[in-house]
């Protein structure tokens, strides 16, 4: 399955991602994806189409729902072209620890990546 974000078409939606199982075992190709959690790399597995992506960490298993609320804007810094970057408020939401946190998430034109940096204070990078 071919993840393609789609930075730029982030309307006012609600994007849910649901939970699925998974070995906490699995080989490498099971899980075909990089994800940074707090500058920790390791291989994920991300699923979906468009907005919505659904996250599962090799290592131990851990998945997490990602939920985007309300109206993304322009980021974008002075030195970079109009419109490079799209920022947001999202819920990120572990069921197994049972807690939900507000984050802001970014995407960029150059990257095929998507940040979030959650209100507790961590930070995750997704990439395809």
């Amino acid at each position: 399955m071919t993840i393609r974000f789609r930075p730029f078409l982030l309307a006012p939606s609600v994007v849910a991602l649901s939970i699925f199982s998974a070995s906490a075992h699995a080989q490498a190709t099971d899980y075909p994806n990089s994800c940074s959690f707090n500058g920790t790399w390791e291989n994920c597995r991300l699923t979906g189409e468009g907005q919505s992506i659904n996250v599962t960490y090799a290592k131990d298993g851990k998945k997490i729902e990602l939920e985007m609320v309300g109206n993304d804007w322009e980021c974008s810094k002075k030195n970079e072209p109009s419109n490079s970057r799209r920022c947001g408020k999202i819920l990120i939401t572990e069921r197994k620890e049972g807690r939900t946190t507000w984050g802001t998430y970014m995407v960029t034109r150059m990257s095929s990546g998507f940040a979030v940096r959650s209100s507790r204070g961590n930070t995750y990078y997704f990439e395809k």
